[in-house]
């Protein structure tokens, strides 16, 4: 699984912008399941819940396998048709809420839910900044035996 950085700069005017290239699709016969909507960035579709969880499950295991938590992030893929329900988001809030804490950034709040772009931009630069924390930290691991130091980079 690898890391896809996240986008946490949506504003007002992406969500403007994209309902009004979404009617201007369905007018000139194009369906809201065509792959030109998922690509809007002021649309909250299974692209983005897809790299949330991932980001979430990435950071996970990179706890782990430093022994900074000792459980998982179950792997999971949304379609256009599997869109997350409530509890689905709560999981995946609560994800975010667990890395942050143990990746350092305990002091961000993380949203209760994931019903506008403010929210999503929030729960995203968490995970951004939860991800940055954590190369920052020069986290020792151990590797047969002896403690060494990570390498982070790219």
């Amino acid at each position: 699984m690898d890391w896809i950085e996240p986008v946490y700069d949506r504003t007002q005017e992406d969500v403007d912008s994209a309902r009004e290239a979404m009617a201007q699709l369905m007018a000139s016969g194009v369906s809201l399941d065509d792959p030109q909507v998922a690509e809007l960035k002021g649309c909250l579709n299974a692209t983005d819940f897809n790299r949330i969880w991932t980001d979430v499950a990435v950071l996970f295991e990179i706890l782990q396998e430093n022994e900074l938590i000792a459980f998982t992030f179950p792997q999971r893929v949304f379609t256009k048709e599997t869109i997350p329900n409530k509890s689905v988001i709560a999981a995946l809030l609560y994800g975010v809420s667990i890395v942050a804490v143990f990746g350092g950034i305990a002091e961000c709040e993380v949203p209760g839910d994931l019903v506008n772009y403010e929210q999503v931009n929030a729960a995203e630069l968490i995970l951004h900044l939860t991800h940055e924390n954590i190369k920052n930290m020069n986290i020792p691991s151990r590797h047969a035996g002896a403690v060494v130091a990570n390498d982070w980079s790219e």
